[in-house]
C-alpha cells in the first residue's frame, strides 16, 4: 500500500489501482518528488507520481518537473501508468550552446 497526499495536504494510505509505478529510465534525470491523489468523487480518486529534473537540468521545453497519472485503459479494461515521453527527458541546461574556451 503506498502512502499518498491530497493536494490539499492530507495524507492517507491508499493502493491505487495502477500499482507502484515503476521508476523512469537513468537517461530521464529525475527524482521523485512525491504521491498525491486527488478527489474527482466521492468514490472516485485519480492518483499521480510527480519527479523533477536532476539539480542543473531541465527539459527542452524549460519545465522541471513532470506528472504521471494512473490511468485506465477502456480498450484493455487495464489500470496502468501513464508513459513518459522523450521530450519529458531532463538534458544540461547548457546543451545546445557552444562553449568557448579563452587562452
Amino acid at each position: 500500500m503506498n502512502t499518498f497526499r491530497f493536494l490539499r495536504g492530507l495524507v492517507i494510505s491508499a493502493e491505487s489501482e495502477c500499482g507502484r509505478p515503476g521508476e523512469p529510465a537513468a537517461d530521464f534525470n529525475l527524482c521523485p518528488a512525491g504521491d498525491f491523489m486527488e478527489t474527482v468523487t466521492a468514490q472516485q480518486w485519480i492518483f499521480y507520481k510527480f519527479y523533477f529534473c536532476k539539480a542543473g537540468r531541465t527539459m527542452t521545453n524549460g519545465l522541471v518537473s513532470v506528472k504521471r497519472e494512473c490511468r485506465y485503459d477502456s480498450d484493455y479494461y487495464t489500470y496502468e501508468w501513464s508513459s513518459l515521453n522523450d521530450d519529458e527527458k531532463c538534458v544540461s541546461r547548457i546543451q545546445g550552446t557552444t562553449e568557448i574556451l579563452l587562452q
